[in-house]
């Protein structure tokens, strides 16, 4: 049995997001223009579902937390008075046009997110925003008005196909409700860009065939799975001064170790595949970490009769693989790694030879 490891590894890009302005009167609150928010842009790599966000939208069906503080001059963090908490930790939603526009100018409210209850433009502040994405990150969340976003103790599940892409944006300073001219032909309003960085690293496996082996022989994979995997750590912003253009977070050393990071893809006849390659299992997302454990896989192979088997099990320590010349010993933050395994059957031949005679030279028999 002969078998191939390749390695590849893209990197990221970051997620965009736009926020919008929708009229939406509430005297109440002497103020009169509601905050809503475009539906964000997402970057080449990048389902913040269940699975990686992988287009280049935003799904509608997934919720973020925003969070701001008013001032009166430029924020800073250390001002005296200090920045107000005006938006703390809010889930924003997406809700269509029948829901937000009602009537208001500008705007048919389609793909927008809404904070709901709904938030407002203050008068005589600005706002600086931050977020990040699941909601459900929420539960593991603080935010410094200096420091940044801090998630504490976030435990990956060991059910990979529900793995959460974990976004987090880098903030957006000393915004206010910006002037537009209005036409009822374009919807398109001035509004805050809000750019998401992905916190994990994304790992999937691909498989293929060497060649076509069926129908006389056949491989299938049984299971892939990754072992020694870091599964719980503290992601934190790490700003210094409070007042940075651009995040890049870390996270401290991670742990919980799982031994059985089942990608959970079942049997895949592989032969059957060739020349395509496909994924296995689902795609894992997973705390950036150094890498000490191995890629699994256990794999049968059938004989030309149909019921002769044999299974075998291979593990490649990860560690060792590289991506083209360069090695590659850690998963880091915002990088998507591909595993490719291919499958290939050395024929077995054989090399008959036959031994010589052993001459024996009787004696004469005299008659």
């Amino acid at each position: 049995m002969k078998k191939f490891l390749f390695w590849t590894a893209l990197a990221s890009v970051a997620l965009t997001g736009c926020v919008k302005n929708d009229v939406e009167p509430n005297p109440s609150l002497g103020q009169d223009v509601e905050i809503t928010f475009n539906q964000p842009v997402v970057g080449k790599i990048t389902k913040a579902h269940e699975g990686e966000i992988s287009n280049a939208t935003y799904p509608t069906t997934e919720s973020f937390i925003v969070h701001a503080w008013a001032h009166e001059g430029d924020f800073d963090p250390d001002a005296s008075p200090a920045p107000t908490v005006y938006i703390n930790q809010q889930v924003t939603e997406h809700f269509n046009g029948s829901i937000i526009a009602a009537g208001a100018p500008g705007d048919d409210g389609d793909e927008t997110w809404r904070i709901n209850p709904p938030y407002y433009w203050p008068k005589t502040h600005k706002l600086t925003f931050t977020a990040y994405s699941p909601k459900e990150m929420k539960t593991y969340a603080s935010i410094d008005a200096k420091t940044g976003i801090k998630l504490t103790d976030v435990v990956i599940g060991n059910e990979v196909n529900k793995h959460r892409d974990i976004l987090y944006s880098n903030r957006v300073y000393n915004q206010t409700y910006p002037e537009y001219d209005f036409d009822t032909d374009n919807d398109e309003l001035i509004g805050v860009d809000i750019q998401f960085h992905h916190a994990l690293a994304s790992v999937k496996v691909m498989v293929t065939a060497l060649e076509n082996y069926a129908p006389t022989n056949a491989i299938t994979i049984n299971k892939i799975w990754f072992d020694n995997v870091e599964m719980k750590g503290t992601f934190t912003e790490g700003l210094t001064l409070g007042t940075e253009s651009l995040s890049t977070g870390s996270w401290t050393t991670p742990t919980e170790t799982n031994n059985d990071l089942n990608l959970k893809g079942g049997d895949v006849a592989i032969d059957e595949k060739y020349p395509n390659v496909v994924q296995y299992g689902s795609t894992a997302l997973l705390i950036p970490q150094n890498l000490d454990g191995y890629l699994n896989v256990t794999y049968t192979i059938t004989n030309p009769n149909g019921t002769t088997q044999i299974q075998e099990t291979k593990a490649f320590k990860l560690s060792e693989q590289t991506s083209g010349l360069t090695p590659i010993d850690k998963w880091e933050q915002s990088k998507r790694y591909t595993y490719t395994l291919t499958f290939g059957l050395n024929e077995i031949y054989l090399a008959p030879q036959v031994e010589n005679w052993t001459p024996v030279t009787m004696s004469d028999i005299n008659i």
